[in-house]
């Protein structure tokens, strides 16, 4: 990052995320200026002596216009966009049009690390989103009460693995199994619609499992966790969920174990050491 003065610029997607990293950046006494998305970013962005631009997702090169008017070099990129809801049907710039020619495909990590290169190439320093809120990112331990069983350790050990290759092949973070075997696996419709799926296939003692790529670019996609993801599992009969420590996000951790002790979820930080003998 540059000057510790200076201005901060957040280019705002969906999720709870921008709304904790702006605080968080506000706290650190640093400047703030948001590029809100239009039908992407919360209306909950907006708040007294805060800067907020509004911008339509196509309009790439009025938000980096936006972006150095406003003196910004710092630059994160925060909150997901639903890249598959507006390919087609979003009318895009010249700028990002190009950004989009010269991609290989459309995966959603693709077309994210496509902008972070063109935000770059404009003299924006991409820092990785993490950087103001270390807090976020939970130690190896078992958080709430309760142990899991031998049984739910080997199917966090077997989950892991398949997790790690479909984030090496940019497919998803999250995988749902039960009793060794997979139920489901997250793609575009994101974590929740994942587990609601196992849900519906396996039913009670399905186990989620969320971790990151082991080449993840933190700049623009940080695995995340947030009390709507413990809800959804625990509706859906899920017993055990297991993210990546340090590498995943908790949104809100005390809503987060007051709902899995509510619930009965067991939440489990976990990396490879930590598994040992089940991998």
């Amino acid at each position: 990052m540059t000057d510790a003065a200076a201005p901060v610029g957040i280019v705002a997607g969906h999720g709870e995320l921008p709304l904790v990293l702006a605080s968080a950046v506000e706290n650190a006494g640093r400047g703030l200026y948001i590029a809100a998305l239009v039908g992407e970013t919360s209306p909950d962005i907006e708040s007294p002596g805060r800067t907020v631009r509004w911008y339509q997702v196509g309009q790439f090169q009025e938000i980096v216009d936006g972006l150095k008017e406003a003196g910004i070099s710092d630059l994160l990129l925060a909150g997901k966009i639903d890249h598959i809801r507006h390919m087609g049907s979003s009318p895009i710039d010249e700028k990002l049009r190009c950004v989009l020619a010269g991609l290989d495909d459309f995966r959603g990590s693709t077309i994210l690390r496509g902008l972070t290169d063109a935000f770059e190439s404009e003299g924006f320093l991409i820092a990785e989103t993490t950087r103001f809120v270390p807090d976020l990112l939970p130690e190896v331990g078992l958080l709430t009460e309760g142990q899991p069983s031998q049984a739910h350790m080997r199917d966090i050990a077997f989950g892991w693995k398949i997790a790690k290759e479909m984030a090496r092949l940019n497919i998803g973070q999250t995988v749902i199994v039960k009793d060794l075997s997979v139920i489901a696996v997250e793609a575009v419709e994101g974590t929740d619609e994942a587990i609601r799926r196992a849900g519906s296939l396996a039913g009670d003692g399905i186990v989620a499992v969320k971790v990151s790529a082991d080449d993840h670019d933190f700049r623009f996609d940080v695995p995340t966790v947030g009390p709507k993801t413990v809800q959804t599992l625990a509706v859906a009969g899920g017993k055990l969920l297991a993210v990546e420590a340090e590498k995943c996000i908790l949104l809100n951790r005390e809503e987060i174990l007051r709902l899995c002790r509510e619930s009965g979820v067991v939440l489990v930080s976990a990396d490879e050491d930590s598994l040992g003998d089940f991998l």
